[in-house]
């Protein structure tokens, strides 16, 4: 055999001459500019290397620019079950320093990334198994200045750092990453590096968090020093906002970024009334995520949980061992079984005590849909140690009036309670209320502490919730929550018995409206009396939105806007330019639309009124501080101007000629009218007629509308079974329908789009 020969056969087996043949094409240094350009690995589309190990370094032509790196295209070797990329996979580091790590990824993830400087490196590594297709990526330079960048969250952690990392960002810098995950995922941040300059209340250099990709997104948090808690986004997307003054600068940050699947619940309470649903996360969708969840479910005592199974599919195993669905008898997956399947199963009902933990297990091997179950309480009378005595805690669900006192006991009163009691009663009032309790009569076991047998006030709908009193021996009071639940607890031990207890609860109106202060790019809600539920009548309700940034104004737009539409504006929302002590009406508006405008200074009050007729669902206002919106500048044109002043010399002087003889003209024929008028005998006067736009519609049906303020709240327990908070719920936000134009913006000025 020649040495020809020995060559291609070396390289055909893929030995050490095929390795080094691929090393030898790849690594190469790039150029990035202003216009697209791309590399790939060696092979792309086909195959790379084994035991390949590549280096680009890219940098810029100019020195205040950075790097932007799209990966268009990725198939490398997957890690086990989302695990580390420790096999093929690709670094990215910002600079030529391998400390300032950007990222690793593999598998068919396809990260955006940025650099803080003029360069970037770029690394891939492979070992000597399989080989795959590879990568494509995008990369150009950007001014430093421009930092709007949009990003995907995948299981390998990605780093953001600020322009100019690790040296000093520049003054003056609006920066904005968008970040955006698969679905069912949570994007969870971290600080790893911060030096920004710190004042209170971040007024100069910050980084700020929304919760979502919109304008109007909610704030998670707002900083300019570094803090240890991760900010995790509530959904799949989150914008990071970066804003330097004038003023002083600093090295900036370095943030690292992944997303979380996350699932299960230790709060679920389930109601005597209503079913509730569990499903798993995205279902019906199929299910690719090695997963562990956890839910817990709870009832009062004397009340044991009912599950119903609707459907279950998952991978079929011995024992279901792989993936499962498991009940367990209390507060924890290590208490009783009460079954655990897997397959496919259909109808399958049940029960536990007042306790029930569901663990849901896959190991990510197999897609299935997962599974959908309803539950709910059902009574279960509970029998004390000291047979016969038996207790019941009665209803668990109770509603405040709004007009009387409700009234509650321990059961038995006036007779002894029995011993091991554990009651628990949660106290609902229509959003826009606090609940009043006031203990009448109390004669429990005294200890230190209270350990023994108590009466416990929480503020909530959990007695998890913050406690506000705890109570024991013949202490009474009053207490009032800080919103419209308020959770129960009796509890009794072993030993001592007295009479226990009687309490009286009312709903009190909590009012509406305060002051917020905003500030850079922070936005701001305010909503309606039970908003998204109609408000109740004879609502007035007032807000004053201002910020803290001098020069800027207050921008407001509806998110949400359905009121009463008369012709009269009977239910309206007025808005109000503020200056120190005056106020300076903007518009008033009412039925559909809403407002969408800008203030003239730093403060705006917004006021609503609700008549006793009529109620919809209310509003939901978005505000925010920005500079007031200016006429567009222009260079003055010398001849223009001349030839205007010249033009406008000569109109003046034929308008004048003109309207002299208009007036000899008019003067003659007021005489002449003047003549006929004496003649006929009567007066002429001319009329000016405007016409008045038919406001009326055609009626249609409404819902009930809520009970006013002062009115009795029924104790309709199915009112509260499933209340959702006002700020759960973003409303779609439609086309209005056809005859409401004529409702839109009564009194309403015209606001800048």
């Amino acid at each position: 055999m020649n040495i020809h020969c020995f060559v291609t056969v070396c390289v055909l087996l893929g030995g050490p001459l095929a390795s080094g043949a691929g090393e030898a094409s790849c690594g190469v240094p790039l150029v990035a500019t202003s216009a697209d350009k791309t590399f790939t690995s060696p092979g792309y589309p086909s195959s790379y290397f084994p035991r390949q190990s590549c280096t680009w370094t890219i940098t810029t032509e100019k020195e205040n620019e950075t790097i932007l790196l799209n990966t268009t295209d990725s198939v490398l070797e997957k890690p086990p079950s989302g695990g580390l990329c420790d096999k093929d996979y690709v670094t990215v580091y910002n600079g030529q320093n391998s400390s300032n790590l950007l990222g690793t990824f593999c598998g068919n993830q396809q990260p955006v990334l940025s650099s803080g400087g003029n360069s970037l490196r770029v690394h891939l590594q492979t070992d000597d198994r399989n080989s795959y297709k590879g990568f494509k990526m995008q990369y150009k330079a950007v001014p430093a200045t421009t930092c709007n960048v949009t990003m995907t969250a995948g299981w390998s952690p990605i780093q953001i750092v600020s322009p100019g990392y690790p040296n000093n960002y520049q003054s003056g810098l609006d920066c904005q990453w968008t970040i955006s995950a698969p679905y069912e995922t949570n994007i969870i941040v971290e600080v790893l590096f911060f030096d920004m300059e710190t004042v209170p209340s971040c007024l100069n250099d910050f980084l700020l968090f929304k919760d979502g990709t919109s304008t109007y997104a909610s704030q998670l948090a707002k900083i300019c020093e570094a803090t240890p808690s991760p900010i995790i986004s509530t959904d799949n997307k989150m914008t990071i906002i970066f804003h330097s003054d004038s003023s002083v600068t600093g090295r900036g940050f370095r943030l690292q970024y992944t997303n979380e699947f996350t699932c299960g619940s230790t709060d679920l309470r389930a109601s005597l009334n209503t079913e509730k649903y569990l499903n798993t996360p995205g279902y019906p969708r199929f299910l690719n995520f090695n997963l562990q969840c956890a839910w817990t479910i709870s009832a009062p005592v004397g009340y044991r949980i009912q599950v119903e199974l609707v459907c279950l599919y998952l991978q079929q195993s011995t024992s279901c061992v792989r993936d499962y669905l498991l009940f367990s008898d209390g507060l924890s997956s290590n208490d009783a079984e009460l079954g655990k399947y897997c397959g496919y199963t259909t109808e399958h009902v049940i029960n536990s005590s007042n306790h029930m933990t569901i663990t849901f297990h896959t190991d990510g091997s197999t897609r299935r849909r997962g599974f959908s179950m309803k539950y709910k309480a059902e009574r279960f009378l509970t029998t004390t140690t000291e047979a016969p005595h038996i207790y019941t805690c009665g209803t668990p669900m109770l509603s405040a009036s709004a007009s009387k006192w409700s009234h509650l006991s321990s059961p038995g009163y006036p007779s002894n309670y029995e011993n091991n009691v554990n009651c628990s009663w949660e106290i609902a009032a229509l959003v826009g209320n606090k609940i009043s309790v006031e203990i009448v009569t109390l004669s429990v076991e005294q200890s230190t502490s209270c350990e023994n047998d108590y009466l416990l006030i929480s503020d909530g709908s959990s007695s998890n919730s913050a406690e506000l009193g705890k109570y024991c021996g013949s202490t009474t009071g009053n207490i009032v929550s800080s919103n419209n639940h308020l959770t129960i607890t009796f509890y009794t031990n072993g030993n001592v018995r007295r009479r226990g207890f009687t309490l009286k609860y009312m709903a009190i109106p909590s009012g509406c409206g305060d002051n917020q202060v905003i500030g850079f790019y922070e936005t701001t809600y305010i909503e309606s009396p039970n908003y998204p539920m109609y408000y109740p009548q004879n609502a007035n309700c007032a807000w004053t939105i201002s910020t803290n940034v001098e020069g800027y104004v207050i921008y407001v737009e509806a998110v949400y806007f359905n009121l009463e539409g008369d012709a009269a504006c009977s239910d309206y929302v007025k808005l109000f330019d503020v200056f120190g002590s005056n106020e300076q009406m903007i518009g008033r508006w009412c039925g559909f639309g809403g407002p969408n405008t800008m203030g003239t200074g730093m403060a705006m009050r917004v006021r609503f009124h609700s008549d006793g007729s009529s109620s919809y669902k209310g509003f939901k206002l978005a505000f925010t501080a920005g500079k007031p919106q200016s006429a567009p500048s222009f260079a003055p044109n010398c001849g223009g101007i001349i030839g205007g002043i010249l033009g406008g010399f000569v109109a003046v002087v034929v308008a004048t000629i003109c309207c002299f003889a208009i007036s000899i003209k008019k003067k003659s024929s007021t005489n002449d009218q003047s003549q006929r008028s004496k003649s006929d005998g009567a007066i002429v006067t001319n009329v000016f007629s405007v016409p008045i736009h038919n406001t009326a519609t055609t009626a249609t049906t409404q819902l009930k509308p809520p009970p006013a303020y002062t009115e009795n709240v029924k104790d309709d327990l199915r009112l509260y079974c499933q209340a959702v908070g006002p700020t759960d719920i973003q409303p779609l936000v439609t086309s209005s329908p056809s005859h409401a134009s004529a409702y839109q913006g009564i009194d309403n000025p015209a606001g800048p789009s």
